[in-house]
């Protein structure tokens, strides 16, 4: 470097080129700062915003990671299926007699069907009923859809289908004359009286005797009947 009359050392020409054309546009001279402290000056400020910029990316990184992902997966259909009603079973079933029937000659009376079981169940149709006399002699009960003590009422062949929650209770009427057709003497009387569901076999059984009319079952003719089940307790 040259030296002046003050004895102060002035720029080389290129040195004196920079400062001059490119340092005023940024706002100050480079002869006004000692060259070394120049350049750390700027280098230490590009760490700086490096640094900066450095922290910015992390933390933007962090909390996109941090955000809940989205689940893709879709609901799944649920489906409520409703078991079928089927009809009752025997272990479903108690039988035994309501109340008895007399009138027009006829005596009979109505025998119940209660669901004991916690599982809802159906009757339709008639039940299987068979007489049987003191020699074991079984005699079937003709199947009528009506007759003088019960069934259904008169002008309708609708049979009921019925549904027995817990405890629900059907109803079927039985019934037979009280005197022989020919108009003297007496009838013979049947001992027991087996039942089952409409189209199963009779394993309950019954002594003959009437309720509350103290006589049992007769065997004139014609024939004993049973009339189909319906709900209730009335065997219409």
């Amino acid at each position: 470097m040259a030296k002046t009359e003050e004895g102060r050392a002035h720029p080389a020409p290129n040195q004196a080129h920079w400062t001059d054309t490119v340092a005023p546009y940024r706002g100050f001279r480079y002869r006004d700062l000692p060259t070394d402290g120049f350049f750390w000056g700027m280098t230490a400020m590009r760490s700086t915003w490096v640094v900066v910029a450095s922290a910015v990316v992390a933390l933007s990184v962090a909390s996109c990671s941090s955000s809940p992902a989205k689940s893709s997966q879709k609901p799944v259909a649920t489906t409520t299926t409703t078991a079928a009603v089927t009809g009752c079973a025997n272990d479903q079933i108690q039988v035994k007699y309501g109340k008895g029937l007399a009138g027009q000659g006829y005596e009979g009376a109505v025998i119940l069907f209660t669901n004991v079981s916690p599982i809802t169940c159906t009757l339709s149709g008639y039940p299987v009923v068979v007489a049987e006399d003191s020699a074991n002699v079984q005699t079937p009960l003709q199947e009528t859809i009506n007759g003088p003590l019960g069934g259904v009422p008169q002008g309708s062949t609708k049979i009921p289908k019925v549904t027995l929650n817990q405890d629900g209770v059907a109803s079927a009427s039985i019934e037979a004359p009280n005197h022989p057709s020919s108009g003297g003497g007496t009838c013979p009387r049947y001992a027991n009286i087996l039942v089952g569901l409409p189209g199963g076999s009779p394993v309950y059984q019954l002594t003959a005797t009437l309720p509350y009319l103290n006589v049992n079952l007769s065997a004139c003719d014609p024939p004993p009947q049973v009339h189909p089940i319906f709900l209730g307790e009335d065997g219409y």
